[in-house]
């Protein structure tokens, strides 16, 4: 009896996983982030250099921990270093968030709740699309669902696991630190301990580096945070604030029900609103974040509120969990109708299966021979090539016979040559 009570749950990870992998490389990009994360693994399984940092954030001479890489050295290992080895990382990574969201929901409210947290989840085209992008930044809902489900676990060595992972993710990954204190304010010496050891062994890193080169990640931070003043000169802090609460709350309502429609979106941001409204772990995982980033200076784009997502629509999906059940069918039957449309309406016009198909059709040209080959695109969109001409062992020089140019878009160029999606290349 109870291995069929998880046939549900597993069934819908499952389909949730279908809806990831489906046209894996077709869907997925290979632009900067990918191919900075492809280099940096290559160097390490290839020329066995270790780092003890990762990407630079968008504070200049500041970098976040090197963990997401070394995990994603696993995958690039066994994919023989095909760059579809980070879009399988973070689709193992999607069905690891949703098996969190379903044992944070039962042990936060029931197995209801869990079921339609989960179903939620998986189906939501605007969390799929998130799911698949390979970055840092990729972990945060699996991190921040986690710290949810360890918290009611009381469980202070994962917390500490987390905390120490999230300084290799993201920024805003590291607020978790205050939610998890402000959650639960009475901590024993203990739990002190367990919590820190693992923090200060996964940040060990960023210290040592701090400590080899002059303290660079520290006063990075300092300098960025002080130069110019922290805040958007146009927008003093309160309105900053009123700006990040619209933000998340459009972004969640997009996340349920992903229609372009402004009454739509009001009423779901109405619904989500009503379903939190006396939930304290909702509103401070929301308030957190609003409130710390009200302190930022530059655009705050969406996806900063990733942590939020995951833990709100478990709020939500409990709120569900009360509706009538005619009602409930009739609301989850138009959430299914309109995100997988939204799904399958998606696409990317310079794509990895492209851009791979492309690079592989220069390299059976060329025969083992020299090349010559040059990039013509439109701005942001050469990126992932360079890995691409090594993955496939071409042989590079400016002074070869054999000219290949590749075109992105493929509309740059009026010669003949072969067409890749968006992709155009010419001899």
């Amino acid at each position: 009896m109870r291995f069929r009570s998880y046939l549900l749950p597993a069934a819908l990870i499952i389909f949730g996983l279908a809806l990831r992998f489906y046209q894996l490389q077709t869907r997925a990009g290979f632009d900067f982030d990918q191919e900075t994360a492809a280099w940096w693994v290559r160097d390490l399984l290839v020329n066995h250099k270790f780092s003890l940092i990762g990407q630079e954030i968008s504070v200049g001479g500041v970098f976040i921990g090197p963990a997401f890489y070394y995990l994603l050295a696993v995958f690039y290992a066994l994919f023989r270093f095909d760059p579809v080895a980070g879009n399988v990382m973070v689709t193992v990574v999607a069905g690891a968030t949703m098996l969190m969201v379903y044992l944070a929901a039962r042990r936060l409210f029931d197995q209801k709740t869990a079921l339609l947290s989960l179903f939620l989840y998986a189906i939501s085209s605007s969390l799929i699309f998130y799911d698949r992008t390979v970055a840092p930044s990729n972990l945060i809902m699996l991190l921040s669902v986690a710290a949810l489900y360890f918290l009611l676990r009381q469980s202070y060595f994962w917390l500490g696991v987390i905390t120490g992972l999230s300084f290799s993710v993201h920024p805003t990954a590291v607020l978790l630190l205050p939610i998890i204190f402000l959650y639960k304010i009475k901590i024993t010496k203990r739990q002190l301990s367990l919590f820190t050891i693992p923090v200060l062994l996964l940040v060990s890193p960023l210290i040592i580096f701090d400590l080899r080169h002059q303290f660079l990640n520290i006063l990075g931070l300092v300098h960025g945070l002080a130069s110019s003043g922290i805040v958007d000169s146009a927008y003093p802090v309160p309105f900053k604030f009123l700006i990040n609460l619209r933000i998340l709350f459009v972004s969640l309502a997009q996340v349920v029900l992903p229609i372009n429609n402004w009454l739509v979106k009001f009423a779901m941001v109405g619904m989500v609103g009503w379903a939190i409204r006396k939930k304290r772990p909702a509103w401070l995982w929301i308030l957190t974040p609003a409130v710390a980033l009200s302190f930022y200076r530059l655009h705050v784009p969406e996806y900063y509120f990733l942590m939020v997502f995951p833990v709100v629509l478990i709020h939500f999906g409990n709120w569900l969990s009360r509706w009538p059940k005619v009602f409930l069918g009739l609301f989850l039957g138009v959430t299914v109708f309109f995100n997988l449309q939204n799904f399958f309406a998606f696409r990317n016009p310079v794509n990895l299966a492209d851009k791979k198909a492309a690079v592989a059709t220069i390299a059976a040209q060329s025969a083992g021979a020299t090349v010559a080959v040059n990039v013509n695109a439109d701005l942001g969109q050469n990126n992932g090539f360079n890995y691409l001409f090594t993955f496939y062992h071409l042989r590079l020089s400016s002074d070869a016979d054999k000219k290949f140019t590749i075109f992105v878009p493929s509309q740059r160029s009026t010669a003949s040559g072969e067409i890749f999606g968006n992709i155009k290349v010419v001899r």
